[in-house]
């Protein structure tokens, strides 16, 4: 890589494990951002008054629309 940049380069001997197993700190959280986090996902009860058990009972529902497609015979879904 450096004969390719042009830069200095240095590996992380063993990656993230080899540094925790040195002792060595990590941070924890949304540190040194350059910028806001305006692309992360958000589930969507996140930044409203909709409970996580209120979202979760959502899903059940959803998810039991499948079981409801098989027991109708004149839908043309196919289910993935």
């Amino acid at each position: 890589m450096a004969a390719l940049t042009g830069k200095p380069v240095q590996v992380l001997s063993g990656g993230t494990a080899g540094w925790i197993a040195s002792g060595l700190p990590l941070e924890h959280g949304a540190t040194h951002l350059t910028s806001a986090r305006s692309d992360r996902y958000r589930r969507p009860y996140e930044g409203t008054d909709n409970s996580r058990e209120a979202m979760q009972a959502y899903l059940e529902w959803e998810y039991g629309l499948v079981a409801q497609l098989a027991n109708d015979g004149t839908h043309g879904f196919t289910v993935l």
